[in-house]
């Protein structure tokens, strides 16, 4: 506890009393994002985009895809995208996704689970992605087979 004491010559001396407090500050997101998903349970041929739908976004660099079905567009840019997909092992025992800017496969964005057949996995994984140019954005089923997925997402966010 500080109090006034008087300092000779001078006048009345104070020391600041500094208070403590909480205050909480949610944060403003100022960046590009967007999050699209799929939760219905779908059957998805081999090399066929699983369909993802835009459910919330901010500014226009990141938005559901006018010419191709199910996928995104994304202005040129730098990206973070997380990705998943639950999918059920077909009869190969594996389950593949992977990201294609414009039907090219994205380096490194394939991911793949084993299993006996039947069984229920999940994928995912974080990856940044240069976008040089408008470009489309797909989520594909890359298994070597017709594989049931029952949920997927993608959340992307512009560096």
């Amino acid at each position: 506890m500080f109090c006034c004491r008087p300092v000779n010559p001078r006048p009345i001396y104070c020391p600041l009393v500094v208070q403590s407090q909480n205050n909480i500050i949610n944060p403003v997101i100022t960046n590009q994002f967007g999050f699209f998903n799929n939760p219905s349970p779908e059957t998805i041929e081999n090399n066929t985009i699983i369909p993802l739908t835009l459910v919330t976004g901010r500014r226009t660099n990141i938005t559901q895809s006018t010419t191709t079905t199910g996928a995104v567009t994304l202005l040129p840019g730098t990206y973070q995208v997380s990705y998943m997909a639950n999918g059920v092992t077909p009869t190969g025992e594996n389950v593949t996704i992977t990201l294609e800017l414009n039907g090219v496969e994205v380096a490194g964005s394939a991911v793949t689970a084993s299993g006996a057949a039947g069984t229920s996995v999940v994928l995912g994984q974080t990856i940044i992605v240069n976008v040089p140019g408008i470009s489309t954005l797909e989520l594909v089923n890359t298994s070597g087979e017709t594989t049931e997925f029952f949920s997927a997402s993608m959340t992307i966010n512009r560096l």
